[in-house]
């Protein structure tokens, strides 16, 4: 249990950048609650995370290994994240401990989120650690937690941060952020200006054509604010947030040569999110209870204006989607090394939208969990076992589904070694949009299966307090059966969705992360390889045939260096992106060049009596690769930004 502590707290290289090491604790019986990475786990937190030259929360995940993000380029465009090459909605996102639904098309949008509001990033794969979990804790694959700042205060009850930015493709944010301490709680508040016209230059250039141009419709002007508060209510921690997103912006489409741009389309997305949601922890000797909930309202307005002189129709179509949900999770202590914990979600989402002949939908998930944990002499191991029932309400329904997920995770430790195993078997429902969008919907969807086995081993590194390090991999292999996929049916301007796919993966994941200080000098690294092979078997015969699948690299890695010296600081990140192909035929005519770019930051801090100054520079993209993630989607190339903050 100790290595997990110590892994846990260095492994990522906080010590030097102003992360505790440890505390003494005195003798006595200790109940852990907390989390304990006994699976594959990554971590971004504190400096190092506000040290990342990153523009959103996708920037930071790519430096994990084992992590793909799909970027359709620029600010404006959809940023989803898939984990180990099971899809993105095989990967849960949770903010603040409560998961983020979306019932209509299954995808998160990680560009609606802030990284400046961002605490801590973290990945896991099977389960988080810890024995008192929600029940939607154990029903992914792997799951990205996203946490929020909370108020810290000195020798003042109140703090005030303001922010200021400009960069490229006229860029402009600004943001403020006031906290303050009462007698029984801590509030905060903030609020988010972002307006960009994302018009960058690009250039294509393969054996079939050499093309520049410049981006368009990739305009975005967003509006985010948020409030929280934390107390002590009940005998227990309370956390509450309320949230607020508004924007506008263009959706950049495929750039495809044409001899004219009169046939552009010009498609428009307006986006108005906003949720409450609360989370109350009491932990006891014996019981432990942990309760949360969330009300959310997403609207959602489409619009495609086809060009002039193109046979091209106007679409204006709006979605709206409401959802409750409610968790109570609760772990029992009988023994110092034995715990049981129980949960049970519940999730009722309705959608509605005008598109013609559309019925509205009202779907409930319910999740209950059983799990039990045991800690002996170094050895952890947690067995649980999920049910989901997931039930539609609407003309022409699909079946419910009602599905059990085992899981078993192993851990063993002894000094500075760590030991892991996990198998897991989840699914995911098909969303709403496959099962019911006019024309495409199919009601017959059976739920996609996913299976995955893991091995893996960490070593931890501590010498004198001026190095510490450790260096970790893990190897797994997964199973997507009936994948779901569109396919035409009666012509090509016809789809519909069907069970057609079976994906096997194998992959190898290498990370070394190390801290260390050289004559008052802080420095952080970490070395991240990812080798994911991963196979369409769908048809077997047919010339792709164990072809990898689209837009999966084998070969990825990343390096990032962070340094720190009085009132400077700065970082370099480097991220690499091997030869992938755009369709499982792995043919020279659908494959995309691997890529590489290479980012810095340099801060420095200035303090000016009540008044507290950092001047950050960011310079990204460096080398000007003129690259694409998604076929077509060209990714921005060198561009910088200069950010101010001023703290009293």
């Amino acid at each position: 249990m100790s290595l997990l502590l110590i892994r846990g707290l260095v492994c990522y290289g906080q010590k030097y950048l102003g992360a505790e090491v440890g505390d003494t604790l005195r003798a006595g019986r200790v109940i852990d609650y907390s989390e304990r990475p006994i699976t594959p786990s990554q971590k971004l937190s504190g400096i190092a995370l506000q040290q990342l030259s990153s523009q959103s929360i996708s920037d930071a995940l790519r430096c994990f290994s084992g992590v793909y993000i799909k970027d359709y380029g620029g600010i404006g465009g959809l940023k989803t994240v898939d984990i180990r090459s099971l899809g993105s909605q095989h990967t849960a996102i949770f903010y603040n401990g409560i998961k983020i639904y979306n019932a209509q098309n299954g995808q998160v949008d990680l560009g609606r989120y802030s990284l400046d509001n961002l605490e801590e990033i973290s990945i896991f794969s099977a389960n988080k650690g810890g024995s008192l979990l929600s029940a939607s804790d154990f029903a992914s694959a792997s799951a990205v937690y996203l946490k929020s700042k909370k108020p810290e205060f000195d020798s003042s009850d109140r703090n005030l941060k303001a922010t200021l930015g400009y960069g490229s493709f006229s860029t402009a944010n600004a943001g403020l952020r006031y906290e303050r301490k009462l007698k029984a709680m801590s509030i905060s508040a903030e609020g988010n200006y972002l307006r960009t016209n994302g018009a960058y230059h690009y250039r294509i250039r393969n054996n079939y054509e050499d093309s520049i141009g410049r981006r368009r419709n990739g305009d975005v002007e967003a509006f985010r604010s948020e409030l929280g508060l934390y107390s002590k209510a009940g005998g227990g921690d309370l956390q509450v947030n309320a949230y607020f997103y508004l924007s506008e912006r263009g959706l950049p489409g495929p750039v495809i040569r044409r001899l004219s741009d009169q046939y552009s389309a010009n498609e428009r997305q307006a986006d108005r999110n906003s949720f409450v949601q609360a989370s109350w922890k009491s932990v006891g000797e014996a019981l432990s209870l942990l309760l949360n909930s969330k009300l959310s309202s997403d609207r959602l307005e489409y619009e495609s204006i086809p060009a002039e002189h193109s046979a091209g129709t106007h679409i204006q179509n709006q979605y709206n989607q409401n959802s409750l949900f409610l968790s109570a999770a609760g772990a029992w202590h009988p023994l110092s090394f034995l715990s049981v914990n129980l949960a049970t979600d519940g999730n009722v989402s309705a959608l509605n939208c005008d598109v013609k002949d559309f019925s509205p939908v009202i779907r409930l998930d319910i999740k209950t969990a059983a799990a039990i944990s045991a800690n002996c002499q170094g050895l952890d191991v947690q067995a649980s076992l999920l049910h989901t029932l997931v039930k539609d309400i609407t003309d022409n329904q699909a079946s419910p589904l009602s599905k059990l997920s085992p899981s078993l995770v192993l851990g063993w430790s002894r000094g500075n070694y760590q030991l892991r195993a996990f198998y897991k078997s989840t699914f995911r429902p098909p969303s709403l949009n496959e099962l019911y969008y006019t024309n495409i919907g199919n009601v017959k969807l059976r739920p996609e299966s996913a299976k995955e086995l893991n091995l893996g081993a960490t070593v931890t590194f501590i010498e004198r307090e001026r190095f510490t390090g450790s260096i970790s991999s893990d190897f797994h292999l997964s199973r997507i059966e009936d994948k779901i996929v569109a396919m035409p049916v009666y012509s090509q301007f016809r789809w519909s969705m069907m069970n057609f796919g079976l994906v096997k993966g194998m992959g190898a994941e290498i990370g070394l992360n190390n801290s260390f200080r050289i004559c008052g000098v802080g420095c952080n690294t970490r070395l991240n390889y990812t080798f994911q092979k991963a196979m369409d078997c769908s048809y077997p015969g047919s010339h792709w045939y164990g072809g990898q699948i689209p837009y999966t690299p084998k070969h990825s890695a990343s390096a990032l260096l962070f340094v720190e010296r009085g009132a400077w600081s700065g970082s370099i990140s480097c991220l690499y992106t091997g030869v992938r192909y755009r369709a499982s035929d792995n043919s020279a005519s659908n494959r995309m060049e691997p890529w590489a770019t290479i980012d810095l930051k340099l801060s420095r801090a200035l303090d000016l009596s009540s008044l507290k100054m950092a001047i950050n520079i960011e310079i990204n993209n460096l080398l000007n690769q003129q690259y694409q993630v998604v076929n077509r989607y060209p990714m921005p190339g060198r561009n910088a930004a200069l950010k101010l903050e001023f703290k009293l």
